[in-house]
C-alpha cells in the first residue's frame, strides 16, 4: 500500500472517529449552548435518549449556527413533546413558519430573542418519518410579537 494511500486510510478513520465522539457528546447534553444562551436537549426534554446520527457548526453569510440530526421511529411524538409542548410553550419560542407534525416531512422555523442585545436564536427543523434535524442560528435582529 503506497504511503498516499495509507495516509488516506488514517485520516478517513480520524475522522470516522471525530464524528461518532461528536455525536455521543451530543446525544448526553442537557442543552444546546449558544453563547449566554441556553437551549434544552431534545433528551433532556423527553427524557430518553434519541440516537444522534450527525452534529454539525459553522458561519453562513455571517451567522453562526449549530446543527443537530437525530434519528427516532416516534418523530411526530418527539416533535409535539419538545417542540409544541417544552420551546412553544414554557420555553417562550414562537412559530415564524407554519408547519404540520402530521405531514411524512416537512420543516417549521420558531423564533427566539437572544440573552444578546439585538440578537435572535432561529431554530429549523426539518422532519422525516424517521429523523429531525434542529439547525439553530444566532444573528442580528429582534423578535416583536404581534
Amino acid at each position: 500500500m503506497g504511503t498516499k494511500r495509507k495516509l488516506a486510510t488514517f485520516l478517513c478513520i480520524v475522522f470516522c472517529l471525530a464524528l461518532f465522539a461528536g455525536c455521543k457528546k451530543a446525544a448526553a447534553l442537557a442543552e444546546y449552548e449558544f453563547g449566554d444562551d441556553k437551549i434544552p436537549s431534545v433528551n433532556a426534554v423527553l427524557g430518553e435518549d434519541r440516537k444522534v446520527i450527525g452534529t454539525g457548526t459553522g458561519t453562513t453569510n455571517g451567522v453562526r449556527y449549530k446543527e443537530y440530526k437525530y434519528q427516532t421511529e416516534t418523530m411526530r411524538d418527539d416533535m409535539v413533546r419538545y417542540v409544541i409542548q417544552e420551546l412553544l410553550g414554557p420555553e417562550g419560542w414562537l412559530a415564524i413558519s407554519d408547519f404540520n407534525f402530521d405531514d411524512l416531512s416537512g420543516e417549521g422555523k420558531i423564533a427566539k430573542n437572544s440573552l444578546e442585545e439585538g440578537k435572535i436564536l432561529i431554530m429549523t427543523i426539518t422532519f422525516d418519518l424517521t429523523t429531525y434535524n434542529l439547525k439553530i442560528e444566532k444573528g442580528q435582529g429582534t423578535l416583536t410579537p404581534n
